[in-house]
């Protein structure tokens, strides 16, 4: 046989390609399911690592995860998030924003960005929160998702979120969201952006301890339960775990800080598909005294 007249094989043969294969469209269905009903989120690394639970968070997290607690954000902040589901590049989700603070209330700007050549989708957001009382806030969120499908086309849909911050000492606080309150279409073949309801608490026994407990409840899906602790092991370290339902999934992670920069990392395990690290960069400007706005 002349050189190069042989066929490329894989380096596990035939039953390695179809393994390869099946993981692959496995992946691909699950993260297309994910994304339909909105389970798919890219929450920052911190919260990833405590089972996606962080709505009573009032530090940066919160311009993803409840537009409410802004206001009760310490300093203006720059941030960027990646996530890579089961170590897949076309299925990577990078995000990154920026918040600013007053007196009695707060504005955030974030963009999101998920897919590969032939689907992807960019989402940008716009987020104000509000001081009620000295216990309540709220917090308004509109969102524009500009959604790519090669050979069919792209499409943009305009919706939004509401969001509630409750604190009932400051170690016990109550956080909701409600998102796409009015359902919107997608643009393709009729599916629906789904209508997501979050409820949680938020509770610190110790200045070095958080416990996060929140119930999320796609009006088309099953509820699902997410569980998260952080301790502060150190000045400039934090440990982390957590766990969500539905699927089973397990988490981990840790943070570190110095000066301004904080760096978060997290990895969450699924029990078929494998591990999901993420990453988050903080930037928090000065703290001043909050300015009327």
């Amino acid at each position: 046989m002349k050189e190069g007249s042989r066929k490329w094989a894989h380096p596990l043969g035939r039953v390695g390609q179809r393994q390869e294969r099946c993981f692959l469209v496995y992946a691909l269905c699950f993260l297309i399911a994910e994304t339909a009903s909105g389970q798919w989120q890219n929450f920052p690394a911190r919260s990833q690592a405590m089972g996606g639970a962080g709505l009573c968070f009032q530090h940066p997290e919160a311009l993803w995860m409840n537009p409410a607690a802004l206001v009760a954000v310490p300093s203006p902040f720059m941030s960027a998030t990646a996530n890579q589901p089961f170590l897949l590049p076309e299925l990577g989700i990078y995000s990154a924003g920026a918040a600013w603070p007053f007196a009695h209330d707060a504005w955030g700007v974030s963009t999101t960005y998920t897919g590969y050549d032939a689907f992807n989708q960019k989402k940008v957001a716009l987020a104000y929160s509000r001081r009620i009382t000295t216990a309540v806030s709220l917090g308004i969120q509109l969102d524009y998702f500009h959604t790519s499908v090669q050979e069919y086309g792209s499409s943009g849909t305009l919706t939004g979120e509401v969001g509630l911050l409750v604190a009932f000492s400051s170690q016990l606080h109550l956080g909701a969201t409600l998102f796409n309150p009015y359902p919107v279409g997608w643009g393709f073949g009729g599916q629906k952006v789904p209508t997501i309801m979050r409820i949680g608490l938020g509770y610190q026994p110790a200045s070095i301890v958080q416990l996060a407990t929140e119930v999320e409840k796609d009006i088309d899906q099953p509820a699902r339960i997410r569980l998260g602790v952080e301790y502060q092991a150190a000045p400039v370290l934090w440990l982390r775990a957590g766990l969500f339902t539905n699927p089973a999934t397990a988490c981990a992670g840790a943070g570190l800080r110095t000066g301004p920069l904080r760096l978060d990392f997290a990895v969450q395990y699924h029990q078929l598909l494998g591990p999901g690290p993420s990453a988050t960069l903080v930037y928090a400007f000065a703290q001043k005294e909050k300015t009327k706005h």
